[in-house]
């Protein structure tokens, strides 16, 4: 997958295996890795809010990362909950800026609530753990709110994006949208980590 610069991302909801996910891609991959809850804190205080603020300038020194990644000719992958389509929006700019078309979504959901509950319980007896702060259940309620589905984004410059889908629940994997090399290595990767157990860290 070298020499030409792709992008993968990972979308969803809070405590769905998004940070987990994006590790063990780009570990394979050898990729540059863009870990988001590294670019700052974006909780209130009280630790039950997203501030918007603080996520608005999580997103801006992202935007600015997958810039200096293209422009070296590398490839990203990002891990990131991408929730809202106003957060997708500038990282399609620079995709289209750079001519990248290798583009892959990895969407992370679990809809069962109790299960969610667990792991965010688990999450804030580890605060070692990515985004250990999040772990108030209306941030997971809001990001579901708030989520608009990537496979109804309008991609610049007739671009197309492949979309996999990872149930966290489940571990079930489903390619669902534009299948290319890359889409299918991706969920050769995710699938046989399910298999094997390996995909088991909130």
């Amino acid at each position: 997958m070298a020499n030409k610069p792709y992008i993968i991302m990972t979308c969803g909801y809070t405590a769905c295996f998004k940070t987990t996910i994006a590790r063990k891609i780009a570990g394979v991959l050898r990729a540059p890795l863009i870990e988001m809850f590294r670019l700052g804190d974006d909780t209130h205080a009280d630790g039950a809010n997203v501030d918007d603020n603080k996520r608005a300038r999580r997103f801006s020194i992202m935007n600015e990362l997958v810039d200096f990644y293209f422009k070296n000719n590398l490839p990203v992958v990002i891990d990131s909950s991408f929730n809202a389509r106003k957060w997708r929006e500038p990282v399609y700019k620079v995709i289209e800026r750079y001519g990248v078309t290798d583009i892959v979504w990895v969407v992370c959901y679990c809809d069962n609530i109790e299960v969610i509950k667990e792991r965010l319980k688990y999450r804030g007896a580890n605060p070692d753990m990515p985004d250990s702060k999040n772990q108030s259940l209306e941030i997971y309620l809001r990001s579901k709110r708030e989520h608009n589905p990537v496979s109804e984004d309008r991609l610049p410059g007739g671009l197309e994006a492949s979309i996999i889908m990872f149930n966290s629940e489940l571990h079930q994997v489903t390619l669902t949208k534009k299948v290319t090399p890359l889409a299918g290595t991706v969920f050769d990767i995710l699938s046989k980590s399910a298999a094997t157990g390996t995909l088991n860290i909130y």
